[in-house]
Formats: structure tokens, C-alpha cells, sequence
């Protein structure tokens, strides 16, 4: 894409809703100084054989945090199991819960795993299976006391 002219070009050829590809064919990432906290972490996750930790993300729209976890995921995934997906491509986001989240989470990881042909026990499939049945139907029932609560 050739340089903006005008500000309606500039505007078109800024989607920050939209991560940059980790190939960048058009020039757009810029570079994180050295000792950037995705080099860190991606070091971090290379050297610790005992991760159990949740990470959290934040910054400004269009700051570059998909872009980074891309990139990190692009990197990581010789060494590592990565899956990567955008919840607001399998959910509603306008209407989304944990639950939500949590199953979209396991079917995307069942998923890959099965497209990757790596073997799951039947057991584990099943496992899930049960737990987002009983989670979903009890979520449905607190959803519905909240409701009923809420109405007298």
C-alpha cells in the first residue's frame, strides 16, 4: 500500500481492530525496544518448565496486543502447543459470559488438537463433555434465579 496522501487514505489504512500480520507485508509494525516485556516473556516461557500462571493483557485499541501475541505465538509454536483464535470470530460479544469463554476455550483447544492429529484420551473428551453440560445447565439456572429474583 503506498504512503497516505490524505487523511482519508491514512484512516483506510488503519484498522486497529485488526492485529498485524506477523509477516507485515505492509510495513506497519514497528519494532519493540529490546528488553520488551513479549521478549521477556517469551524468554520467561523457553526457560520455565513449571508454568502454571494467567496472564492479562491490556493497552489502548490499537496498541499492538494481538500483534505482539502473534508474534509470540508464531515464534513459540516449534516448541510449544499454541492455539491461537479471536473470540469475538466464535462468540457474540455483546451478549458473552464466562462460560462462554471457558467453552469456546476447550473446544478450540479439543479442536486443534484433533485437527493436529495429537492423541486425546477418549476419557479427557469425555470429561469435557460432561463438564460443560453440567456447567452450562448450572450457569442456565443461576441465570434463571437472577431473573426471577430481579422481577418481583
Amino acid at each position: 500500500m503506498p504512503p497516505a496522501k490524505n487523511l482519508k487514505d491514512a484512516f483506510n489504512a488503519l484498522r486497529p481492530e485488526e492485529p498485524v500480520s506477523a509477516d507485515d507485508p505492509e510495513g506497519f509494525y514497528v519494532p519493540r525496544p529490546i528488553g520488551h516485556g513479549i521478549e521477556q516473556l517469551k524468554n520467561w516461557l523457553e526457560l520455565d518448565e513449571q508454568i502454571n500462571s494467567k496472564l492479562l493483557f491490556t493497552g489502548h485499541r490499537g496498541s499492538g496486543k494481538s500483534t505482539e501475541l502473534l508474534r509470540l505465538a508464531r515464534d513459540m509454536e516449534e516448541h510449544y502447543f499454541v492455539v491461537s483464535y479471536s473470540v469475538e470470530r466464535v462468540l457474540d460479544i455483546q451478549d458473552i459470559t464466562y462460560v462462554d469463554v471457558l467453552l469456546s476455550m476447550a473446544s478450540q483447544l479439543v479442536g486443534m488438537a484433533q485437527e493436529r492429529s495429537i492423541y486425546l484420551e477418549n476419557r479427557l473428551v469425555e470429561n469435557l463433555i460432561r463438564w460443560s453440560g453440567e456447567t452450562v445447565k448450572e450457569w442456565e439456572e443461576d441465570a434463571s434465579w437472577e431473573v426471577n429474583l430481579g422481577s418481583k
